[in-house]
């Protein structure tokens, strides 16, 4: 697996918000590979995850707080958007990829697809 994007976005930006590139680990297992991405702040209706042939893109979106009855004066914090492109090998299960999400990090798990194991092909000879 490998990743697409850099760390910024190099194109013209036509979001209302930055798009920020999530930081992300890969660990492999026997059997599986997980993704861990960070994206605090993304809510269950933000979070897209898109596989198009061999490459998986997720991205995600978050949306202030407004609080009722008062009036912002300062903020640091504004709406971001992720998106970060990873392409998958041809080692990997990619119908049966599973997706959650914990304290703002999106974990992805992959499996890994059965090895095909070397087998004599028997001959039917036809007269």
């Amino acid at each position: 697996m490998e990743y697409r994007d850099n760390n910024y976005t190099q194109t013209e930006n036509t979001h209302e918000a930055p798009i920020m590139v999530p930081k992300t680990d890969i660990i492999e297992t026997t059997n599986s590979m997980i993704l861990s991405a960070d994206m605090p702040g993304v809510s269950q209706d933000g979070i897209e995850i898109l596989l198009d042939k061999n490459v998986l893109t997720i991205s995600g979106k978050t949306t202030p707080k407004k609080i009722e009855n008062y009036e912002l004066v300062y903020a640091e914090y504004r709406a971001v958007h992720y998106k970060r492109s990873f392409t998958i090998s041809e080692e990997f299960d990619k119908s049966n990829i599973e997706a959650s999400m914990k304290n703002g990090v999106l974990y992805l798990s992959i499996p890994k697809t059965p090895k095909v194991e070397a087998r004599k092909i028997p001959v039917a000879f036809k007269e």
